[in-house]
């Protein structure tokens, strides 16, 4: 499927919407344009298949789009003291939920998964984490995360009626 020369094992959504985008051409220079980034830093990002969530959230941004990340259900009730806490991690909120579902709590997720306690409390706190670490939390609850690129409202299209 990969006809590209970027590894794709992390960032392989991205890849896929990029080439939906270019008519299954990325131009790195035509992607930096769009996204108002060097050609280094998109090259960069595609080659160490890696980024920041928020990274991606803005090439989606800048191609009229939103990303949406969803996760399975927490397995239990969730009390709202977890909603809270989670209320700033975004679209991580969802999964928050179901890492503390699973009596893991940040603390003892960042050692299963081998990262930095910093790492989950920004995921908590801001809702950005680099693509990879989410992807390592993925497998290590056992569980799936599904991409959907949704176009976003523009105001200038006439409204379908």
């Amino acid at each position: 499927m990969n006809k590209y020369h970027w590894p794709a094992n992390n960032l392989g959504e991205l890849i896929s919407f990029l080439s939906r985008q270019h008519n299954g051409e990325i131009r790195v220079v035509a992607v930096s344009e769009k996204v108002g980034v060097s050609p280094q830093a998109i090259s960069n990002m595609l080659l160490r298949d890696d980024a920041m969530l928020s990274s991606v959230e803005k090439i989606a941004n800048a191609y009229g789009y939103s990303l949406y990340l969803h996760f399975p259900a927490a397995p239990d009730p969730i009390h709202n003291v977890y909603r809270r806490e989670t209320s700033g991690a975004g679209m991580l909120a969802d999964l928050f939920e179901y890492i503390y579902a699973r009596n893991y709590n940040p603390a003892s997720l960042s050692v299963k998964v081998g990262c930095n306690r910093s790492v989950m409390d920004r995921a908590l706190r801001c809702g950005d984490i680099k693509v990879s670490t989410l992807n390592t939390i993925l497998r290590v609850l056992g569980i799936s995360m599904t991409w959907e690129w949704v176009p976003s409202y523009d105001a200038n299209r006439p409204q379908q009626t």
